[in-house]
């Protein structure tokens, strides 16, 4: 059997001050080419939990293992870079450059990592090739990320996070700007090409109608052990 590609045992973790954990879990495991669904009232710890098992925060106390690694034992320069390396990430925010063109943040994935980059090659033709996959245009594509629409961006950030065939992606909220038929095609790219990658898959949603889509459902609630 596979090991996991995460793997948390006794995690706690506490913001500054706070009385009780925003998260915290005895033991949890997602195999490889998993997709989970995760699910929680605001203030569950579910954008946390994201930015745990991204290299953002560290743990309070217990451990976290993604893909074999203890990220608390990595500098916040060494989780940086394994973070470029075998993650993508849809941020709620997007975190997209707002000067640089739809199809530049999408590349801009590969910017800080030499096996990511060469996953991706050749560069221009799979960044145009998700993003027409995605319903954008060329001439979208072309324009600086600030010109286009909050639905756009949220598909080209997308776009970004597939890029090289990363192990893991961790979307956060990634289709509430979107329309139905948007939201329907952006979910089956992501389906679609998580499982021709063998890429596992953590997504965050408020929208239940989408859990049928996923291999299990997890649901968070604050201050819970889950």
């Amino acid at each position: 059997m596979s090991d996991p590609v995460i793997e948390a045992q006794d995690l706690v973790f506490r913001w500054p001050n706070a009385t009780q954990p925003t998260v915290r879990l005895p033991h949890w495991t997602l195999a490889p080419g998993e997709r989970v669904f995760v699910h929680g009232p605001s203030g569950s710890g579910k954008s946390t939990w994201l930015s745990l098992l991204a290299g953002v925060l560290t743990p309070s106390s217990g451990s976290l293992k993604v893909l074999g690694q203890d990220l608390a034992q990595l500098s916040p320069t060494g989780r940086d870079r394994f973070r470029a390396d075998h993650l993508g990430v849809v941020f709620q925010q997007f975190n997209l450059l707002p000067w640089l063109s739809g199809l530049d943040n999408v590349t801009l994935s590969c910017t800080f990592s030499a096996s990511r980059r060469a996953r991706a090659q050749p560069l221009a033709s799979n960044a145009s090739h998700l993003l027409t996959e995605l319903g954008l245009t060329p001439s979208e594509w072309h324009r600086p990320a600030a010109q286009l629409s909050v639905g756009q961006q949220q598909r080209v950030a997308l776009a970004r996070a597939l890029m090289g065939r990363p192990a893991l992606i961790l979307a956060d909220e990634p289709t509430s700007a979107l329309d139905a038929d948007h939201q329907a095609r952006f979910l089956s790219l992501l389906l679609d090409q998580c499982q021709a990658q063998g890429t596992s898959l953590i997504f965050v949603s408020h929208d239940l109608r989408l859990q049928s889509h996923f291999d299990r459902t997890h649901a968070l609630s604050a201050g819970a052990t889950a």
